[in-house]
This record gives C-alpha cells, structure tokens and sequence, in this order.
C-alpha cells in the first residue's frame, strides 16, 4: 500500500509538462543525462510513458529527458536551427505546441499534426545551401529524439521552455510540401569545401582506407573525390550527436594516410574542430589489419581499388580504370 501511495505522489508530481503527457500516445519517452543530450541507455530498446514513476524519479533527481515519435502518431516536429531564415515556414505552420531550445541564439521545436509527410526526415536549406533545420515526421522510417522542456542544455546551462502552449495544430500536407519546395538544396556550381585541416591521425590507416573501418562499424556513407585529392566519406548519419544526421564527414588523403573526422553542427565541434578519427576508433573499436593476400578479388578489395583509382586519375589524368584495375589485381598475383 506505501508502494501505491509512493507511486501517486510521484504521478501529481511530475515534472513532465501536462501539454507533452497529455500527448502520450503520440510520443515516447527516454532517459537522457544530467545537463546533456546523450541517453543512458539504448532508447530504443528502452523507452517510457510520460507517467512512468522511473522516468519520473529520473528527472527529479536531476536527469535530463528526451521523446521522440511513435510509428503510428501524425504528429511532426519541425526543428527549426535558424528560424528567422523559416518564417515564412513557421507562419504557415501557425500557433502550435512550441519548445524553445536552450542553446545559444533562437532554436524551436514546433509540433504539429501532418498525416502522411514520408517515411524521411526533411531536411531545410537556405539558397546557400546552408542547413536550416528540418522536419522529422512521425511515420519516418527512422526515429529521431530531441530533448525534453525543463531539461539543461548542456553548452549554456539554460533550460528548454515552452513558448507557446497550443494544442499541435492540424497542417495541409499538399500545402506544406509546396511551400518546402523553397528549402531544397540548390543545384548549382559546386561550394569551396568547408574542411578545416587535415591532421595526421591514427597511423593503421596509411595504406589503408576509412571505408573499411566505417564497414566494419556498420556506418553507411557515400564517397565523394574532392578536387584537392581527398576522399570524403560523407556519412548518413552523425556518430557524434543523436538529435540530427547530416554534417558528418571522413576526409582521407591516400598519399599521407591522414584521416579526419568531423561534423560541420557547432553541438558536434564545427568544421574547423578537433579531429574526432581516435574517438571513433575508441568508440567502435579497432578492426583487423588489412589482408594481403595475392590475387584478392574480392568486392571489398575491387571497390578499395576503385577508390585509389579515382584519387589518381584526380592527380595524374589516367583514362582507363579497366586497364589500372586489372594492373593492380596482376600485381598481387590474381588471375584474371
């Protein structure tokens, strides 16, 4: 029976807003650090309703609290970096259930109602190209948290308040898509890179490429040949940070062997930050040396082949990647 009492007295005290508890079939709940944005646990697997008394006896002893979408709520939530650059977004949207960020400068997130937005998160771009924010929708196929009101930030000490306290108001999809048409990204004549430095780094990497180790960590990414030599890994989404995906990059000089990894979000360090490679082999941890085999035919060596391929013709002008490839595979000793 004390347990029971307990257990209420928890309940009427909740820290939880009543706008985010009155919204708890729509959302799920987790457990983030105290004055952080990392999560204790993995929260996918573990997760919580607003009332649940761990969750609560959590945030009261200080710890900070995120939620993201369940799979079958229409709600959405745009994330909005810079708002003053989405205004004519945020008019259209209107009053709504807004959190105010408790970052440097302005950041909102505003939760509304849009049945059917698509499986992806949307991502919001200025005609620069630079990143505004985005729209993480309730039926996408991955799923996004964000920190909760009440909760720290952690780079400011300011907490994350509601500004407005509107029910989630109902958008027209037809509506909404066409005016995000305006936050594409631009198509045009391709952008300076923003890469700070590049250092030396963990020295198992000469010889070698970050794509085996990014395969081997289960991270997916896309290969870009920047035009002063390097290999870009351009990642899917953001080993650093939970609360966003694009922005992370692993730029690898095959002649050096030097190797960096950043993201370009100023929660992440920037693009000119520290670079982060040993922390992600700390994190993943190490992976077997290179094999080197003769005659290794594999897709995985074709595709390291390709790579080098590629940095050469960049550097040198060789024409025909059939002749260099079947060069290198001879060389180890493959028949072809």
């Amino acid at each position: 029976m004390s347990e029971i009492i307990a257990n209420n007295q928890q309940l009427s005290n909740n820290p939880i807003p009543s706008e985010f508890i009155a919204l708890d079939n729509d959302l799920r709940f987790i457990k983030v650090r105290k004055g952080n944005k990392e999560p204790i646990e993995g929260w996918l697997d573990n997760n919580y309703s607003a009332n649940d008394p761990s969750l609560i006896q959590w945030i009261q002893s200080g710890g900070n609290y995120g939620y993201f979408l369940q799979d079958n709520t229409d709600l959405c939530v745009l994330d909005a970096d810079k708002p003053e650059e989405l205004a004519p977004l945020i008019e259209y949207i209107g009053p709504t259930l807004t959190v105010q960020s408790g970052r440097e400068g302005i950041g909102y997130h505003k939760i509304f109602r849009c049945p059917d937005l698509g499986p992806k998160k949307i991502y919001l771009f200025n005609t620069g190209g630079e990143s505004l924010g985005d729209i993480r929708p309730g039926s996408a196929n991955k799923k996004y948290f964000l920190v909760g009101p009440g909760s720290i930030h952690p780079d400011t000490g300011r907490p994350y308040t509601i500004v407005d306290s509107s029910d989630p108001v109902i958008v027209d999809r037809e509506g909404l898509l066409q005016l995000l048409q305006q936050y594409t990204k631009p198509v045009g004549e391709k952008k300076a890179s923003k890469r700070g430095p590049i250092a030396p780094c963990t020295p198992v990497i000469v010889g070698d490429s970050p794509g085996r180790y990014l395969d081997e960590w289960g991270l997916s990414y896309r290969v870009v040949l920047a035009d002063d030599g390097f290999i870009v890994f351009k990642l899917d989404d953001c080993p650093f940070s939970p609360d966003h995906s694009d922005g992370c990059y692993v730029a690898f000089n095959p002649d050096l062997g030097t190797v960096v990894a950043r993201c370009y979000h100023d929660r992440c360090g920037g693009d000119t930050g520290p670079n982060r490679w040993d922390e992600l082999v700390e994190r993943f941890g190490p992976i077997p040396e290179k094999a080197k085999e003769p005659g290794d035919t594999s897709f995985a060596n074709i595709r390291r082949n390709k790579i080098q391929y590629r940095a050469q013709k960049k550097k040198q002008g060789t024409s025909n990647p059939i002749n260099y490839l079947l060069k290198r595979i001879r060389a180890r000793g493959g028949n072809i």
